[in-house]
């Protein structure tokens, strides 16, 4: 995985298979081993994370998530982004097509 890796809405991306995940009522909690780190994630992080089970494009996402949640497509774009890449930083996403 590659950390300064570019996102765009065309990236194939999937989640980190070894990070430690449970769910407290609609919230996901992580734990990296590699990072020593535990993450909390609210109801609409908790579901792009759920969305990143299978390899899936970073526009498939903001698709299914303009279905489920009441958002402007630009800005749940905008969101999606800053969040993805918070992930790729704290290395919890895998790029299979790399």
């Amino acid at each position: 995985m590659k950390k300064n890796k570019t996102l765009t809405l065309s990236t194939i991306i999937v989640k980190n298979k070894e990070l430690l995940e449970t769910s407290i009522d609609d919230e996901t909690i992580l734990l990296s081993i590699l990072n020593s780190k535990y993450y909390g994630m609210d109801p609409v992080a908790s579901r792009i994370w759920s969305i990143l089970q299978d390899p899936i494009s970073i526009k498939e996402i903001i698709v299914t998530l303009l279905d489920e949640f009441d958002v402007s497509e630009d800005e749940c774009e905008k969101d999606v982004l800053e969040f993805l890449k918070n992930l790729v930083e704290e290395k919890m996403l895998d790029f299979p097509n790399d």
